[in-house]
């Protein structure tokens, strides 16, 4: 097994998943709630949960840089997922950034496993089409680069220029019926990404944390 938790790995080894923003249109956005399905059994996999920040990090959240583009109160606002098991179970995943203010090209976002061990952390590749990141490990070392694409509701994140999933707002493939039930994205991984590698892991990491990588 590679230095990615075992439930990482267990949850990441699908081609599949659905995933439905839980919170209330009523609630102000300081944080976010969203639940990740299997489509094919029709189970919750996992609860990706935000705590409530406290003090300027409220307003920078609330009015960061708009996904439409501008700029904000906070260019890249900090953020921090917490991935558990359903009902509030283990802990399996952490995603989370600091301030990127006075930064150039925004914070690191930092991955960690469920005992909350650093994993690995992002680098931004300036200067290239689309979002571009290398993916870091604790001692430096560089793992691998993603590049993400976007286009009409459909994002593609390439591994060394391969096409390895895709995140669709408008799913209409496999269990698509089901999709009809208020889900955010569909993301879909390839299935030949090895089913415990460290790739495949961040991938599902990305794909859980996209819409906060590329504001």
């Amino acid at each position: 097994m590679s230095v990615v938790a075992d439930q990482i790995s267990e949850v990441a080894n699908r081609n599949l998943l659905f995933v439905k923003d839980v919170a209330t249109r009523n609630e102000a956005r300081f944080s976010d709630k969203f639940d990740v399905y299997d489509p094919a059994m029709k189970d919750v996999l996992i609860e990706c949960r935000e705590p409530q920040a406290a003090g300027w990090k409220r307003f920078a959240r609330l009015w960061g840089k708009p996904r439409t583009g501008g700029t904000g109160f906070d260019t890249m606002a900090p953020f921090n997922y917490i991935v558990r098991l359903p009902n509030d179970g283990q802990q399996i995943l952490r995603i989370a950034r600091g301030s990127s203010t006075l930064t150039i090209g925004g914070a690191p976002v930092e991955f960690f496993d469920g005992e909350d061990d650093l994993i690995c952390r992002t680098k931004i590749i300036l200067l290239c089409v689309g979002r571009k990141f290398g993916f870091i490990n604790p001692s430096g070392q560089l793992l691998f680069m993603l590049q993400m694409k976007g286009d009409a509701g459909n994002t593609a994140i390439l591994a060394n220029g391969k096409e390895v999933a895709t995140l669709n707002t408008k799913w209409n493939g496999e269990h698509s019926s089901f999709f009809k039930e208020r889900f955010k994205y569909a993301i879909s991984i390839s299935s030949e990404l090895p089913g415990d590698s460290i790739l495949r892991n961040i991938v599902f990491a990305v794909s859980l944390s996209y819409y906060q990588l590329v504001e």
